[in-house]
């Protein structure tokens, strides 16, 4: 009587699942039956597990066809995802200024999450977690294969509420356990706004491009105007990304108006939309020379920055070699509260220089090691991580010297002629991302060597 019931129902998900695709499908009719058969093939499986599973009290319909879509859509490229009720508002709150977290910046790394840095003041670095640690488990559940947001909502909660972290780190034999209580972590996106000491150089730093950001942008930039600066650092290392919008909202205050930004373009080029600057009644001096930092940890809308500002000759870009993302996620409501986030456009800059899979050239080289990361993260004070900050200091000296750098003209084929391997995909198409250590002991010129990372995030 089970497998009876079984069938029928099967029978009508497919029934309606033919009837939804014949209606939306623009496929040819061989196409569309080589899909029907591969629903129906789905269908099959999924009766035979409901049917002859052996735990079948471990089975719920939800966590199966859940687990389908997820895979269907993760497998397209590492930044598609498909979203539950719970996940998607998860999601929705990523944007707040503040959540409920331990305060690390984070980034995925051999398959494991991995600490790019404790926040200051946070449970994180009271505890004791370190730059490189990896969190194999949480509450002792294993995160291997787990995806970055997956891992992060775990990571995140309630404000006072316990988490116990199974933490990996190189110099221990053995995987270390950590138990914290979560706290109210403030979230700005505009962080680190002051003067650099002795000098008239202003700096500050962007985290991600979320709602609030180019108002606090804005607000930081009138503040060290007002302070009397002559030069203007903005830092978007492992700044990940996010809203194109954000970014050109940034752009407003330090290019011209009606300056080309961006052209997001999807399958049809008809549908390309272009981004550009507006008017704005705050516009910061064009007389003030800027300096904008960026590494392997800088992507997406970051990158965009970066491009546009160096295309208009506006700001000399010290650092390495970006990540070199130009795809554009949108995230659909599907109802119910179900979302589906995946890649629908590339961007191309004002140049169209490929930035996709290759990352953009920095003007003035400057690495930070794994070793000046972990001085600046334990230095004393703003003024004292200025003082060994590599990029900061390299930042300090083209001012001193005039702030002159060449004309950016843009190229082709690109900063650089060759493809990063994270971009490189396998036989069945699928984008890989490899691992790289962001801040290596290696004194190598990165240009020369093939590193990659993933962009970073809080939590």
């Amino acid at each position: 009587m089970k497998n009876l019931l079984y069938v029928i129902v099967a029978a009508l998900l497919i029934g309606n699942a033919a009837f939804g695709y014949r209606v939306y499908c623009k496929e040819t009719p061989k196409d569309s039956k080589e899909v029907m058969e591969k629903l129906e093939l789905f269908m099959e499986v999924f009766q035979q597990v409901r049917a002859n599973y052996v735990d079948a009290e471990d089975i719920k319909i939800d966590d199966l066809f859940n687990n389908a879509i997820k895979g269907m859509v993760y497998s397209l490229d590492p930044f598609s995802e498909y979203m539950t009720p719970s996940e998607f508002k998860d999601f929705q709150e990523q944007e707040q200024d503040s959540f409920g977290g331990i305060g690390v910046q984070v980034q995925m790394r051999d398959s494991y999450l991995t600490v790019s840095s404790p926040m200051k003041g946070t449970p994180a670095a009271q505890a004791g977690i370190l730059s490189g640690d990896q969190i194999i488990a949480i509450d002792g559940e294993d995160q291997t294969g787990k995806s970055t947001d997956e891992v992060i909502r775990k990571l995140r909660g309630e404000p006072g509420s316990a988490v116990t972290l199974t933490i990996k780190r190189p110099e221990e034999p053995e995987p270390l356990e950590i138990t914290l209580k979560r706290m109210k972590i403030e979230n700005p996106s505009i962080n680190d706004i002051h003067v650099i000491e002795g000098t008239k150089t202003g700096y500050l730093r962007v985290e991600w491009f979320a709602e609030p950001t180019a108002k606090q942008f804005e607000k930081a930039l009138q503040t060290l105007e007002d302070e009397g600066i002559d030069s203007l650092v903005i830092d978007l290392r492992n700044n990940p990304g996010g809203r194109v919008d954000v970014c050109v909202g940034i752009l407003n205050f330090l290019l011209p108006p009606n300056s080309l930004v961006a052209t997001l373009e999807g399958r049809d080029p008809k549908n390309q939309t272009s981004y550009s600057t507006r008017g704005t009644p705050y516009h910061f001096p064009d007389t003030i020379p800027i300096a904008v930092l960026g590494n392997r940890g800088t992507a997406s809308a970051a990158e965009i920055t970066i491009s546009s500002l160096r295309d208009y000759h506006r700001a000399v870009f010290i650092g390495e070699r970006t990540f070199g993302k130009a795809l554009v996620q949108d995230v659909m409501d599907l109802g119910g509260g179900h979302a589906v986030k995946f890649t629908v456009a590339k961007y191309y800059t004002k140049l169209r220089t490929p930035i996709q899979g290759r990352g953009i050239r920095p003007d003035i080289r400057s690495r930070l090691s794994r070793h000046d990361f972990i001085a600046i993260n334990n230095a004393d004070g703003m003024a004292a991580a200025d003082k060994i900050d590599p990029n900061i200091q390299a930042a300090l000296k083209f001012f001193a010297e005039g702030a002159q750098w060449p004309v950016y003209e843009g190229e082709k084929e690109g900063d650089y002629a060759d493809v990063l391997p994270q971009w490189q995909r396998d036989e069945n198409r699928h984008y890989r991302l490899y691992d790289y250590d962001i801040y290596g002991t290696e004194t190598v010129d990165p240009a020369d060597k093939a590193e990659t990372t993933t962009p970073q995030e809080n939590m």
